[in-house]
């Protein structure tokens, strides 16, 4: 609960501040700036895991590290950051909760700030949703998404070799970072609104496909590596997990896809970086459909690409009018988005 009080205290703080036009000019080297970054860099180090999944995975992955056990699943920069958080705290995993949060909010407050037209509006989804998921559940995933976000720029500037390094260290941090590097071959400026309505039926045929027993039949025995096999394997276990096609989650992003496709020309004229990500917007929801015979995968791919919704939502603001009015929809939007993702998912567990 204390988690919940905290977040939502900062979400009415930062929503009221974005009313105030002065707080976009100069944001990077403002005040508020550094003591929001501060801010949630250290909320996320001294979390409250008793009411998060995945915190006790991570302190006995630590504890395993430190004391000269290893697991064959874990990416290797865990190792070297529970190592290096040992050698400046002995036995202490506050400092590895800190040293992913430091990163991850530091660069995704640099993509933020390059990328979003309203950078406190982008603040404030962020915020309401996908800081929960990646700086206080899924930290080695938080780290990639803001590399691979962060990296975007070497696309726009069509630089493969920088892109490659971004990516390669993305992967570093979670694996599946490294079907990443596919996007490069979009050209950003050829993007056709065609493209990205497309995918969405595309996305339930592969769903059929890719459910189908003899696709999973023929894709084990043409993979080479047994330990790759395993991790398809689990990835496509059912158990506790499974993906709704058909829920609310998938079709209300469905609708806000097919929303800003609707103000498609609009928006591509006066933003230069908008249509890039409403494609990715429609690549995740791509992922997370055709994938949900493969749940975690599906999850996984298509939450890291549905992170531009952050970039995203703060173009409402260029659709309706009103200076008070626009704004208050994007900040309604993450304050609905934050109390569904408290009341209605599981990324919190009560006692």
């Amino acid at each position: 609960m204390k988690n919940n009080v905290m977040i939502l205290a900062s979400l009415s703080l930062l929503s009221l501040f974005s009313f105030f036009s002065f707080f976009e000019k100069g944001l990077a080297k403002s005040p508020f700036y550094i003591f929001l970054f501060v801010t949630l860099v250290l909320f996320a180090t001294f979390r409250d895991g008793s009411s998060l999944p995945d915190y006790d995975t991570y302190t006995h992955l630590f504890h395993n590290v430190v004391h000269g056990q290893s697991d064959y699943f874990i990416e290797i920069s865990f190792t070297l950051l529970a190592r290096l958080a040992n050698l400046i705290s002995s036995d202490n995993f506050y400092v590895l909760f800190f040293l992913y949060a430091f990163v991850a909010i530091l660069v995704k407050f640099k993509a933020i700030v390059f990328f979003s037209p309203f950078p406190f509006y982008s603040f404030v989804v962020y915020l309401s949703n996908y800081f929960i998921i990646h700086e206080l559940i899924q930290i080695r995933a938080g780290v990639a998404v803001a590399l691979v976000f962060i990296s975007f720029y070497f696309i726009f500037h069509r630089s493969f070799y920088k892109y490659f390094f971004v990516i390669a260290a993305a992967t570093f941090f979670h694996y599946s970072s490294f079907i990443f590097l596919l996007l490069y071959f979009i050209d950003p400026y050829r993007i056709k609104r065609s493209y990205i309505v497309l995918l969405i039926p595309f996305s339930y045929f592969f769903m059929l496909l890719f459910s189908s027993s003899l696709f999973y039949d023929i894709l084990l025995s043409i993979i080479p590596f047994e330990g790759l096999v395993s991790k398809l394997v689990t990835y496509s276990a059912n158990g506790d997990s499974s993906i709704n096609v058909f829920g609310f989650f998938i079709i209300s992003r469905i609708i806000v896809l097919c929303f800003f496709s609707y103000h498609y020309q609009m928006l591509s004229r006066k933003h230069i970086y908008f249509p890039f990500f409403l494609l990715l917007y429609s690549i995740g929801i791509f992922f997370y459909i055709s994938l949900s015979s493969f749940p975690h995968m599906g999850v996984r791919l298509g939450y890291s690409l549905m992170y531009s919704e952050v970039f995203l939502i703060p173009y409402l603001i260029c659709i309706f009018k009103g200076y008070f009015v626009s704004r208050f929809i994007v900040v309604l939007y993450s304050l609905l988005a934050f109390l569904t993702n408290v009341l209605f998912t599981s990324y919190f567990h009560w006692s």
